[in-house]
């Protein structure tokens, strides 16, 4: 898997992950943090496994999972703002 089906793919996880976060009490000043978080989380765990690429370095990593992470936030603020939520 290359580092763009990675950032789609797992970008949509993180919104839904997110979503259920804030559900169960996450306050919405925390979305942003954990969507990094989460991002970063999912990229390592990736990269350990060897499945975005294998010859990634950890840097290269943890942007990708922040790179996730930032398009996850922005996909969430775009839903919410086009469901006027």
């Amino acid at each position: 898997m290359d580092i763009s089906t990675f950032i789609f793919s797992v970008g949509a996880v993180i919104v839904g992950l997110v979503q259920v976060a804030k559900t169960t009490g996450l306050p919405d000043r925390l979305v942003p943090l954990t969507a990094l978080l989460l991002g970063v989380g999912f990229a390592l765990a990736a990269g350990s496994q060897h499945a975005i690429a294998p010859a990634i370095d950890d840097f290269q990593l943890i942007l990708a999972g922040l790179t996730t992470g930032l398009t996850a936030v922005g996909l969430h603020g775009g839903v919410k703002a086009t469901l006027g939520q």
